[in-house]
């Protein structure tokens, strides 16, 4: 398993989290080609939100402080479990 480390944007973390936005994409882009997919998207409104991890943890960020840092396993058991 792998985790995330995610960044979120600067303002209201809940409005980042769960906001819906016609139009928007997730990519994922190896680290050996950051700088190509940058550059090919210079001048449009894109930003890094964080990395993958070889450590299986969700871990979010927002203005600077930690705002979740749980396992993938516990995530994934709390999302498989009925109420």
């Amino acid at each position: 398993r792998l985790g995330l480390d995610l960044e979120l944007p600067a303002g209201e973390p809940l409005r980042a989290l769960f906001g819906e936005t016609a139009g928007c994409l997730l990519v994922e882009v190896p680290p050996q080609h950051t700088a190509a997919f940058e550059a090919a998207l210079q001048g449009l409104p894109c930003r890094r939100l964080g990395q993958v991890t070889a450590a299986p943890r969700l871990s979010v960020s927002a203005n600077g402080q930690r705002l979740l840092d749980l396992p993938v396993d516990a995530l994934r058991d709390a999302f498989q479990r009925p109420f």
